[in-house]
């Protein structure tokens, strides 16, 4: 006769073990919740022989692209044209399939790199294919200038960095994977030279567009994980940020989202808490966009918009969370929109806060 043993599952393995169920009850499979468990139990290895057959295993399955450049370039080695092609085709499908306010600096960079390849092309190289390519690119702008296609290119990323630019950043992300497919035939070495400024946005574009695609985040099964030990020392730390009637507490930790948040006012009127990170920034990049003086806009699950009247510097700001946060919306006055923007330029001068930002977007990508 077995001896039951019983154990407690954290609330979102327990929702997992659900969700599962589900999924083997539509597919037509009988099973249950104990047979479930057991079976995850049992690909568990019990010897280093077992570990290592898995390991040869996973290495014999095929390295997706967006992997295998990732690891080249992480490596220091040159990326092939077939590579900077993939990856620039995966940035522009995650800017594309992006909803929602966007980053204008990385969407300018998209436009930079186009630049720079574009710029390769010898001067005397003149084909009606090539015209009839620059009059493509020039079409995909939404600022055109009477000195051609590199001034237009200037004027479009000086509109796009404009704060209040709200256009579509579809068309323009168009050039740089055109450019690669479509120009003359150019030395690796020279495409990866002129392109290294720009591959840090360009990969976090790509990823995002993986998670987007996918639902999952972008993670390297051959990536060295830090004992435990050096988590704690180096990973784990809190702190705070109080601004006027503002307050920020944060927690790190090790997790893929990052760590822990909370936001509230002095006299309880608003209080969030958010469990991850890149929400944190979702909410932060929409009050950078006013403090550089545009309009604010909505991203994942907030919207954080100027008042009509806040156009004449005399009254405040907007702010709506989504369901998965609350569902809630507040009008701030002029001083609680004052500290809160003091509160985000404060936010974007911590090293702790922007290190996290700049470590998960490896894994969550950017847009």
């Amino acid at each position: 006769m077995k001896t039951p043993s019983f154990f407690k599952l954290s609330t979102e393995a327990a929702k997992h073990l659900e969700a599962a169920l589900v999924f083997f009850g539509r597919s037509g499979h009988k099973t249950n919740k104990t047979e479930l468990v057991e079976r995850s139990i049992f690909t568990l290895p019990t010897s280093e022989e077992q570990v290592r057959d898995s390991q040869r295993a996973d290495r014999a399955k095929p390295v997706p692209p967006l992997l295998a450049a990732f690891r080249d370039w992480q490596s220091g080695k040159n990326l092939t044209r077939s590579q900077l092609l993939h990856l620039a085709e995966e940035a522009y499908e995650g800017v594309r399939r992006h909803r929602g306010f966007y980053r204008h600096e990385l969407i300018a960079d998209m436009l930079r790199a186009f630049k720079a390849v574009r710029g390769l092309r010898h001067a005397n190289a003149r084909t009606p294919d090539l015209d009839g390519l620059d009059e493509y690119y020039l079409e995909n702008l939404v600022e055109k200038r009477s000195g051609g296609l590199l001034p237009s290119v200037e004027a479009t990323i000086g509109l796009i960095l404009d704060p209040y630019f709200s256009g579509s950043p579809d068309y323009p992300c168009r050039n740089l994977h055109a450019a690669l497919r479509d120009e003359p035939p150019l030395e690796t070495a020279t495409l990866n030279r002129v392109l290294l400024p720009y591959l840090p946005t360009i990969f976090r574009l790509a990823i995002r567009r993986h998670c987007i695609e996918t639902g999952n985040l972008f993670t390297d099964p051959e990536a060295r994980q830090p004992p435990p030990s050096e988590y704690w020392k180096k990973i784990h730390k809190s702190g705070a940020i109080v601004q006027g009637a503002w307050k920020l507490n944060w927690g790190r930790d090790h997790s893929t989202s990052g760590g822990t948040l909370t936001i509230e006012t002095d006299k309880g009127e608003i209080s969030l808490e958010l469990r991850s990170f890149p929400v944190f920034w979702d909410l932060f990049y929409l009050i950078e966009n006013v403090v550089d003086g545009g309009p604010g806009g909505t991203r994942g699950e907030f919207t954080f918009e100027r008042n009509r009247e806040a156009l004449s510097n005399e009254g405040g700001v907007s702010l709506a969370v989504g369901q998965k946060l609350g569902r809630a919306s507040f009008a701030l006055n002029s001083e609680m929109t004052v500290d809160l923007l003091k509160l985000a330029e404060c936010v974007f001068s911590e090293s702790e806060l922007t290190d996290v930002r700049n470590s998960l977007c490896w894994i969550h990508g950017d847009i």
